[in-house]
C-alpha cells in the first residue's frame, strides 16, 4: 500500500506600506527603494527624485563593482546611516537598482526621505 501526501505550498504574504520614497516592510525590519544610477560623473549627488526613484549621479565608473561601492559609500553617507545597514538587492549590473535599508522606525524612514527631497531642491539652486 502507497501512501501519497500532497504537500501544500504555503506562500506568505510580505506587506509593505509606502514611506515616502521607500517601501517598507515591518515584518522583516528593512525597507527599499529604488535607484537609478548615472555613473561616472564629475562628484557623487542626488539629481532628483520622481515617481518614488531617487536619480543619482556617482562618481565612479561602471567597471568591478566600483559604482555599486560608490552608491553604498554615497547613500549611507547621505542618509546618516552606516554602510553595512545598505545592500544593493537587485541591479548590480544595471543602472536601475533597488536598496535595501535596514531599518523599520517609521519616523527614520520620513527624516531620510526628507533629507533626500531636500538635496534635490538645494542641487536645483
Amino acid at each position: 500500500m502507497f501512501l501519497t501526501i500532497k504537500r501544500s505550498v504555503v506562500r506568505s504574504v510580505v506587506q509593505s506600506r509606502d514611506i515616502g520614497i521607500f517601501k517598507l516592510f515591518q515584518e522583516k525590519k528593512y525597507a527599499t527603494v529604488e535607484l537609478w544610477i548615472k555613473p561616472g560623473a564629475k562628484e557623487s549627488n542626488v539629481v532628483q527624485v520622481e515617481n518614488n526613484i531617487i536619480h543619482v549621479q556617482i562618481s565612479a565608473p561602471p567597471r568591478d563593482g566600483e559604482a555599486n561601492k560608490e552608491v553604498i559609500r554615497f547613500m549611507s553617507q547621505t542618509m546618516g546611516l552606516g554602510k553595512t545597514e545598505l545592500e544593493i538587492l537587485h541591479g548590480h549590473k544595471s543602472r536601475e537598482k533597488i536598496l535595501k535599508v535596514d531599518i523599520d522606525n517609521e519616523e527614520e524612514l520620513k527624516r531620510i526621505s526628507g533629507i533626500l527631497e531636500s538635496l534635490v531642491l538645494d542641487n536645483k539652486d
